[in-house]
């Protein structure tokens, strides 16, 4: 936890979970960015009717003449979907009374937050299987976060990768970090519309 007289602003919140099963990891902002990516295609700009022998043809009247039989209609790109939304977040943790808690658990449950809930075996999800039914023999993938940055607040995001920092630059004279640095990109669950994106200010 960080101190308080820090301002929201420069903080970043990372939460998971629901009422009273909720966690926050609260570190502070070095850097954020939001990458939003559309594909667009040309499918026309080679199409010649799908006919090798009248590309061959075109193609060496090119070779010989510079000129082209390819339009400005034929160069016009067409939107081919989107991809969710990426968020690449870097936070700084720094101890000022407490390692454990200030320093080493945010990176614990960062980890814990990117990570499924598996069974441990095959022989674990039979005897459960057996005993409570197929569902208490499944595992669950990895439940989405919140995040809030600044003004801006995402929800049911979900965590592609994790970075921790091994190597803190200062210990504690019984060796806990006492900073810290952890890398992480987040990802919508979808490509997001135009209208959903004025949801994300707050």
């Amino acid at each position: 936890m960080l101190s308080p007289d820090i301002h929201r602003s420069l903080k970043v919140y990372v939460s998971q979970g629901r009422g009273a099963d909720t966690r926050t990891v609260v570190g502070l902002v070095e850097s954020v960015t939001e990458e939003l990516t559309q594909n667009w295609t040309s499918p026309f700009e080679q199409d010649m009717g799908g006919l090798n022998l009248l590309r061959f043809v075109t193609n060496l009247g090119q070779a010989e003449t510079n000129r082209t039989t390819i339009t400005a209609f034929n160069s016009r790109q067409i939107w081919n979907g989107g991809t969710p939304t990426s968020v690449p977040v870097e936070m700084f943790f720094f101890a000022y009374d407490d390692p454990i808690s200030q320093v080493e658990r945010p990176a614990q449950w960062m980890k814990e937050f990117q990570a499924p809930e598996l069974q441990r075996g095959v022989g674990s999800a039979a005897s459960s299987a057996l005993s409570g039914g197929v569902v208490d023999a499944l595992g669950f993938v990895p439940f989405k976060v919140s995040l809030s940055v600044g003004s801006m607040i995402y929800t049911q995001l979900l965590i592609q990768n994790v970075s921790v920092n091994l190597n803190p630059k200062i210990r504690s004279r019984d060796g806990r970090a006492m900073m810290g640095v952890i890398s992480f990109n987040c990802q919508t669950y979808q490509t997001q519309s135009a209208r959903e994106i004025s949801a994300h200010y707050l």
